[in-house]
């Protein structure tokens, strides 16, 4: 009896007094980078078009494949501008501001576990943007007893989208658009939307002169119920370039 005690004693010793196993930081920190690697947003500053955005998702670089960073180990993003860009309310995209000027350039700054990811963005057309990309809108003043269409976006992949009163992601109706900068002849075809219009005519010649833009033949339809009749002023360009 009085063996088995003391063995069991110098069991209890021994575990005691051994050696812990070595751990790798990353092991202990579900938020640390792996060895030799680093956290960024993108490998090339991205040119993100008014009123478009971009995801917010870093991701470990310098190690073999692109290691995408959990959306709980990224905290306190913050940017540069807050006048240009917003962000969603889990901070996992950023929009830019319909009216941010052209020529912008944004940092987005953020924590990763305890590490600092930062990243830019110029806020600009896409190079070889055709004359329509961007977001055009008609001014009240020119439509004191009418309804401007405030969002009158062309992208440079082909689409297009009208928007009477602007509210988050809303869109009256959206489609693809083809327009001839010789003829100046514009087609616009309708795909969906919340708000199509029975009564329009979109296909035929505008006036393209710099920021202005006016649809001529064209007609966008009526507005949404509760709004004023439409308004057929000209429309000018959302968002000019800075000086």
């Amino acid at each position: 009896m009085r063996l088995s005690v003391l063995l069991a004693l110098c069991l209890v010793s021994a575990c005691a007094h051994a050696e812990k196993p070595e751990t790798d930081s990353a092991d202990t920190d579900p938020c640390a980078p792996p060895a030799g690697g680093t956290y960024v947003f993108w490998d090339e500053n991205p040119t993100v078009m008014p009123g478009n955005g971009v995801m917010l998702q870093p991701y470990v670089a310098g190690t073999a494949g692109a290691q995408a960073v959990a959306p709980a180990c990224v905290r306190r993003v913050m940017l540069s501008d807050e006048s240009v860009a917003y962000l969603s309310m889990d901070d996992t995209q950023l929009t830019v501001s319909q009216g941010a000027p052209l020529g912008t350039d944004l940092t987005i700054t953020a924590q990763v576990g305890s590490q600092a990811v930062s990243g830019k963005l110029r806020i600009d057309l896409p190079a070889g943007a055709g004359p329509l990309v961007g977001t055009w809108r008609q001014r009240a003043e020119d439509c004191p007893q009418a309804e401007p269409v405030r969002e009158f976006v062309f992208q440079a992949e082909g689409q297009f989208s009208v928007t009477w009163a602007p509210f988050e992601s809303y869109q009256d109706y959206w489609g693809t658009y083809a327009f001839d900068p010789e003829s100046e002849r514009l087609v616009l075809q309708v795909e969906a939307g919340n708000h199509i219009p029975s009564d329009t005519e979109l296909a035929g010649k505008v006036d393209l002169a710099g920021d202005v833009l006016d649809l001529g033949e064209l007609f966008l339809g009526t507005p949404p119920a509760l709004l004023r009749p439409a308004c057929r002023a000209p429309f000018h360009r959302f968002g000019t370039r800075r000086p």
